[in-house]
């Protein structure tokens, strides 16, 4: 993961590089490494050392963002709307699981009123509400796997499941192959 910030780093700071003859100063960017889950092994920090062939060393440091540890009220607080198609993220396990997901469903209720408020408020353009509410719904989609959370957790961001040509085509034929083998009993 280091060495693609380092990478990604270079990039944007090579961009707005001041270049002089014989001198050339590169800031690099802030970064941040943000993690949806956590486990015991999860860093605090990341560290990227540089090492120079004169033996200078340097150490591009940055803390990481840990989004199981931020509240709900926070990432409305500041702003921090990014976040919030990954919070869902943290019930994973029962969601796919087809389990309990009442506290999901009361986290989403949360952000969609919040959603709205701002929207209302005009701190969030249609488009800006409109997405986030689909990106939101795209992890759902992809978490519960068509499970009967599903449609009910979509339903909450005002979205509905989407079925697509493929698998509506793959149902039909499943369909057809269970009529054909009871037929054929």
């Amino acid at each position: 993961m280091a060495i693609r910030v380092a990478e990604y780093a270079f990039i944007v700071a090579r961009k707005f590089a001041i270049w002089d003859i014989g001198h050339a100063t590169v800031s690099m960017p802030r970064f941040s490494v943000i993690y949806i889950k956590k486990t015991d092994k999860t860093p605090k920090t990341t560290t990227i050392t540089f090492a120079f062939p004169d033996g200078q060393t340097v150490d591009y440091k940055s803390d990481n963002v840990i989004l199981e540890d931020l509240t709900k009220e926070y990432i409305v607080e500041e702003r921090l709307f990014p976040y919030i198609p990954f919070y869902i993220a943290r019930y994973e396990e029962a969601v796919a699981s087809g389990g309990a997901v009442n506290q999901a469903v009361d986290d989403l209720i949360y952000f969609r009123d919040e959603l709205i408020r701002l929207h209302q408020e005009n701190e969030l353009s249609d488009g800006e509400a409109i997405d986030l509410m689909g990106l939101v719904n795209t992890i759902i989609s992809h978490i519960t796997n068509g499970n009967k959370n599903e449609e009910r957790l979509v339903s909450i961001m005002g979205g509905t499941v989407i079925e697509l040509e493929s698998e509506r085509v793959i149902k039909k034929s499943k369909a057809k192959m269970i009529i054909v083998h009871q037929y054929n009993r």
